[in-house]
């Protein structure tokens, strides 16, 4: 019943959020539109803004569950990549959609870029271990070398979010499909 009450109450705050804006919304509306007392909110959450990082954060968290279970497919290893690659642009777009970051006061806002951080750590981490079969035999400067391609995909990934908010007919799966192909070609002839 406990997690019920939470999750109608994180199903509640971000429908308000997305119509009111997170500064708008109160914890009184949240409760009232929850149909719970606003005591009970408080029971759940400290504050309006751990309600904000608690949904950011399963956001983030179901990412990286995909990730994991992407990792564990017997997928070629483009596809793995492509596969995560896409999701993170997906979650991104999803969250900017339902979370506009720049109405956040700056001090949420940096909390909410710090889990942003702690889960890129994350994904770098799924990422070299895709790429794991590339680098091989296995040495400091292979490893060197999949941590940096698993950087440099991260980012491309993180671009294209940032193209698209600027044109939003930009062929992005093609793009990122076309660039796989090419540094995935380049790492395998380097080794």
């Amino acid at each position: 019943m406990d997690d019920q009450v939470k999750n109608t109450i994180l199903e509640i705050a971000l429908k308000l959020f997305q119509r009111f804006g997170y500064q708008k919304t109160t914890v009184e509306e949240i409760a009232r539109e929850a149909q719970i007392g606003k005591g009970t909110v408080y029971l759940h959450f400290k504050s309006k803004e751990e309600i904000l990082l608690t949904i950011i954060r399963n956001y983030q968290q179901s990412t990286i569950e995909e990730w994991i279970r992407i990792v564990h497919k017997s997928w070629p290893l483009e596809k793995k990549i492509s596969t995560m690659l896409k999701s993170n642009i997906a979650e991104i777009q999803r969250s900017r959609e339902e979370i506009s970051l720049a109405t956040l006061p700056p001090r949420l806002l940096q909390s909410v870029l710090k889990m942003a951080e702690s889960t890129r750590s994350h994904r770098l981490i799924l990422l070299s271990t895709v790429l794991e079969p590339l680098f091989q035999p296995e040495n400091q400067t292979a490893i060197r070398n999949r941590n940096r391609l698993a950087r440099v995909l991260l980012d491309s990934a993180n671009n294209i979010i940032f193209r698209l908010d600027m044109d939003k007919s930009f062929p992005w799966e093609e793009f990122m499909d076309d660039s796989l192909e090419l540094l995935l070609n380049k790492s395998e002839k380097k080794e």
